[in-house]
């Protein structure tokens, strides 16, 4: 039987000799564990700012962290979803609303739900349809403010460029890569 369970790693080194980007900075894992007690998956996250630093199938790990809580199979895979588009360079976008174009593109209300989306990241498939596409972000928007990128779970408006605005609909996902 497969568990799923998350753990806490403290620090491993004194306050006076830490580095931001160090690996012995505390994190949290995330773990897929077989019946017999190996690690199949394992996501890696630094605990002080959510930043992904690994998402490895059959993770060769020794044993699972401080005090493991059991967590829900789905909310497994979204992190591991959500951490392979990040580390992998990935964006996705669920299209909420189309707005009228405008003259430096088509504006389009959108939630980032993988990856990170960053002016000139290309859009290259519909999800739904699995239609090719090549669509260019050209702006992000938010509070009508440009930003320099769209992380998952916010919502904007991008301004879209390109050729494929035939098959950008409300209730549509966009995949493609980021920049």
């Amino acid at each position: 039987m497969v568990t799923y369970v998350r753990s806490y790693w403290p620090e491993r080194r004194p306050q006076r000799q830490r580095r931001r980007a160090d690996r012995d900075a505390a994190r949290w894992t995330y773990d897929e564990v077989g019946a017999d007690q190996e690690v199949l998956r394992r996501i890696e996250m630094r605990a002080d700012d959510g930043t992904y630093l690994a998402a490895v199938d059959h993770a060769e790990v020794r044993s699972v962290g401080t005090n493991p809580q059991e967590m829900a199979a789905d909310t497994f895979e979204e992190l591991w979803r959500l951490a392979r588009c990040q580390l992998n360079g990935e964006a996705e976008v669920w299209i909420e609303q189309v707005c009228p174009a405008v003259e430096d593109g088509l504006p389009v209300v959108v939630r980032c739900v993988g990856g990170r989306v960053r002016p000139g990241s290309r859009f290259l498939r519909v999800r739904e349809t699995g239609e090719p596409v090549t669509i260019t972000v050209v702006r992000i928007q938010r509070y009508d403010r440009d930003v320099a990128e769209l992380t998952p779970l916010h919502t904007g408006v991008l301004i879209l460029s390109s050729t494929g605005s035939p098959w950008v609909l409300a209730g549509h996902h966009l995949e493609g890569r980021t920049v």
